[in-house]
């Protein structure tokens, strides 16, 4: 089979796959049911928590609410460091979010700059890898938190698993706590959803879409979901402020 005839079955697959969660409440809910049985059996201790990026310009609520978690997770004791990711974000162009996570952590919510890392990405994948760049050379480090909100965790947990893997490096889901259930009617849910399937392959062993014509026809097809996903009535963030009230108090 040639890399043209590899590509179109690639695209096919993923294509079907996406057209199936988009249109079936059944199987969204099949791939929850698979997601949380894989969040089971989380320890109460790892080496390190990686939070994961976003921007502070478009989802403040959301980004402090991800860097509290992942202080708290040393504050607490539950890990020896705490590694903040993100460069730039292609929404809002803003700069170094894992630079602006490590000031808010330190300035707002009691961290030591020594506990803190930084590595950069520009997207979910990349600031997984820089993060298991980051980590190569430290032995010691056989278990990290992944510390995001449950709807991303749909998308991140298995790539993540799949990246650190390949260096023996256990990771355990860390959601933002007091979230409400995974819902497969969720707009959000389905946004993760769609781009785990057609990214990162979660359901057909994070087979990478390598080729650049391939990547850009499911730039294209993600596109066309999103808008379809944009388009659905979304439910309110609760504001930080609320949030760290009814959980940390």
């Amino acid at each position: 089979m040639t890399a043209i005839e590899l590509g179109s079955t690639l695209l096919l697959r993923r294509e079907c796959l996406a057209r199936r969660l988009f249109g079936s409440e059944k199987v969204r809910a099949r791939l929850i049911s698979v997601h949380e049985a894989s969040c089971e059996r989380v320890p109460e201790r790892a080496d390190v928590a990686l939070v994961m990026g976003t921007s502070f310009k478009l989802y403040p609520d959301k980004f402090q609410k991800r860097v509290y978690t992942g202080t708290q997770l040393l504050l607490n004791g539950r890990v020896a460091k705490v590694i903040f990711s993100g460069s730039s974000d292609r929404e809002s162009r803003d700069e170094n979010q894992a630079l602006q996570a490590k000031i808010m952590a330190t300035e707002k919510f009691g961290l030591a700059a020594s506990d803190a890392l930084t590595v950069g990405g520009e997207n979910t994948k990349e600031n997984i890898e820089e993060a298991k760049r980051l980590l190569a050379n430290h032995t010691n480090v056989k278990s990290l938190f992944l510390v995001t909100d449950n709807r991303h965790l749909i998308r991140a947990l298995p790539l993540a698993r799949h990246i650190f893997g390949e260096v023996g490096t256990e990771v355990y889901p860390l959601p933002i706590p007091g979230e409400e259930p995974i819902d497969p009617n969720d707009p959000g849910v389905i946004r993760e959803m769609i781009k785990a399937v057609l990214y990162n392959g979660v359901m057909n062993k994070n087979q990478e879409p390598t080729d650049v014509f391939v990547k850009g026809y499911i730039d294209e097809i993600v596109k066309f979901y999103l808008d379809l996903i944009d388009s659905m009535p979304f439910v309110a963030e609760t504001t930080f402020d609320v949030w760290r009230k009814t959980n940390f108090s």
